[in-house]
């Protein structure tokens, strides 16, 4: 059975359809229900290897885990991230529309407070980038609840359920923006005028003509933030959202300010800085791979050989 595959789970939580019945669960399904229910979930996911979605995770688990797990190892961890995203999502369908459970849910580190009162202030611009760590898109929220008004920049080819995600995070107030020619002018202007955007970090985009090294090998990521950054003189932030051991609340932390180095070569200029930038966001990952919920492979060409 383990090898065998039974549905293809990223097709369904990826359309609109899928969405649809997480929220009406998440909305009607206590905690108490709820928790054990996603562990069920999960554990059905991870059985199914030959699928996309769980190859991803294995080839990204074994890179950023050191290349040297066993094969017992690497099954384990690529259980535990389906585990904990499980959690993490129903949280996310559960509270989306308790506001007042959102804020309680969420602390911030002392680092991300001295960030997030600056920011209030609006003196400087600057961008937020956030790995794929356990309640990323609810901590987003739960930052734009605190008061910090944000653009959202998003994936720019969206499917069904993540056009539909962008419909719910914008009913809780938030400005969502596919990344476009015309969101990206937008955000430079709120940048440029003491306001604060915020965007993925390392979500694979295959098409790109830069690949700065991720752990160590060359990875196809998101680098455009360099030349936004750049253009408009702000600081970058990696800011993390953490899961708790207590398995009931998450942690908002953040990176010293990340300041971009101009180079005479245009093409190195985005690698030097993409890559000092990606650093900072492999010491969030390091210290918590078990949360790193990236569905898509980041390293494709890797082998993964467990030990």
């Amino acid at each position: 059975m383990a090898g065998k595959q039974i549905v293809n789970p990223q097709s369904i939580i990826n359309s609109s359809l899928g969405m649809e019945i997480a929220l009406f669960a998440g909305r009607t399904i206590p905690n108490a229900i709820g928790y054990p229910l996603t562990r069920i979930i999960a554990q059905i996911i991870a059985w199914q290897k030959k699928t996309a979605m769980v190859a991803a995770v294995r080839g990204n688990q074994w890179v950023v885990r050191g290349e040297a797990l066993s094969q017992q190892a690497l099954d384990d961890s690529v259980r535990e991230v389906f585990r904990l995203q499980a959690r993490c999502l129903f949280d996310f369908f559960h509270n989306i529309n308790r506001p007042q459970k959102v804020l309680e849910l969420f602390q911030f580190t002392p680092t991300f407070q001295k960030v997030f009162d600056e920011r209030l202030e609006g003196k400087q611009g600057a961008l937020f980038l956030l790995p794929h760590l356990s309640a990323f898109d609810l901590g987003g929220y739960a930052i734009a609840m605190c008061g910090l008004h944000l653009q959202i920049l998003s994936v720019p080819q969206l499917n069904s359920g993540y056009n539909w995600q962008n419909r719910v995070r914008q009913q809780q107030g938030l400005e969502v923006t596919p990344a476009s020619p015309s969101a990206l002018h937008q955000a430079r202007l709120r940048l440029e005028q003491g306001g604060t955007v915020l965007t993925g970090l390392d979500r694979p985009n295959p098409g790109s003509n830069y690949k700065p090294l991720f752990f160590g090998h060359p990875a196809a990521l998101p680098v455009f933030y360099v030349r936004l950054a750049i253009n408009t003189h702000v600081p970058i932030y990696i800011v993390a959202v953490i899961a708790q051991a207590d398995g009931a609340s998450y942690l908002i932390d953040a990176s010293e300010p990340i300041t971009m180095v101009p180079n005479p070569d245009p093409h190195q200029e985005i690698i030097q800085n993409a890559e000092a930038v990606l650093r900072r966001g492999e010491a969030f990952i390091r210290s918590h791979p078990e949360q790193w919920a990236m569905f898509f492979p980041v390293w494709p060409d890797l082998l993964v050989n467990p030990t």
